[in-house]
């Protein structure tokens, strides 16, 4: 009995006798190897309540950072607007997806860290991977399909023509002044 408390077993498999005395209720290997034998049957295991399904993301229902991401809608392409950011910058974050990309273009979150890109929503909960163009970009070039256009196509080349001439009609009108120089001083 000593040997059994000094090792520091004794509420493993011990009971108390009717007389006081502490006796053992399981054999030395048992007691080392396996652990207390059991007279009785199992504790029956606790059942896991199953979490309930969600119709729809909510994004309005969970707290945490997110990462939102702009994505172009013709193709699937996306890029990052903000790689960690709270519920609060959501509107400033599409805000900002509109000026950068101002045709076909919506803003989707995911919860960073915890998802990937393939788990974003849009801010209606409408999944990314339900998109007909979701991941097209990787696949499929589209040719007609940009934020701004080519710098190759007419509309953006007459775009550049027209800040050359501005610059240079700038540099016309100004007026050549007389500045007088005057001598640097010895010293």
């Amino acid at each position: 009995m000593a040997i059994v408390a000094l090792l520091g077993v004794t509420s493993l498999g011990t009971a108390q006798a009717p007389d006081g005395r502490m006796r053992v209720n399981a054999e030395w290997f048992d007691l080392i190897f396996r652990g207390p034998r059991q007279d009785s049957a199992p504790a029956p295991r606790p059942r896991l309540k199953r979490p309930k399904k969600r119709t729809g993301w909510n994004y309005k229902r969970t707290g945490g950072t997110y990462r939102t991401l702009c994505v172009r809608l013709c193709d699937g392409f996306y890029f990052p607007i903000s790689y960690s950011t709270v519920r609060e910058r959501f509107a400033a974050d599409a805000k900002q997806c509109e000026q950068n990309c101002p045709t076909r273009s919506r803003l989707f979150v995911h919860r960073n860290p915890g998802e990937e890109v393939a788990d974003m929503v849009d801010l209606e909960g409408r999944r990314y991977r339900s998109l007909p163009t979701a991941f097209l970009h990787q696949t499929k070039y589209v040719a007609d399909c940009t934020c701004r256009g080519n710098p190759w196509d007419e509309a953006a080349l007459a775009r550049h023509r027209a800040f050359a001439d501005m610059a240079k009609q700038k540099v016309e009108k100004v007026d050549v002044k007389k500045v007088a120089v005057t001598p640097a001083r010895s010293r």
